[in-house]
């Protein structure tokens, strides 16, 4: 296990009318984590195809989590330290 702590957003920004898509907001403290590693490791414990369970579509890592009461917001207002799909290819 990483000890990291994870948060989820709704949609992200984007042009009006676009889909929205799951974001992941995950402090890795001291742990050396990348967005690939994170989608790695969750999708490792995601049951079986058909079970109705989605990954992430982006993830964005920070050092700690918010402290706030208002956490959905704070999440996007921490210093972002690497984001990416944790696929491949970018999306």
């Amino acid at each position: 296990g990483t000890g990291a702590t994870a948060g989820t957003g709704g949609a992200a920004g984007g042009a009006p009318g676009a889909e929205p898509h799951l974001t992941a907001y995950i402090a890795r403290g001291e742990t050396p984590l990348t967005p690939e590693e994170a989608h790695r490791a969750l999708t490792a414990l995601i049951p079986a195809a058909g079970s109705g369970v989605l990954a992430p579509r982006r993830y964005v890592l920070v050092t700690d989590p918010p402290a706030g009461p208002d956490r959905s917001d704070a999440w996007r207002r921490l210093k972002t330290i690497d984001e990416g799909t944790g696929r491949g290819r970018q999306v």
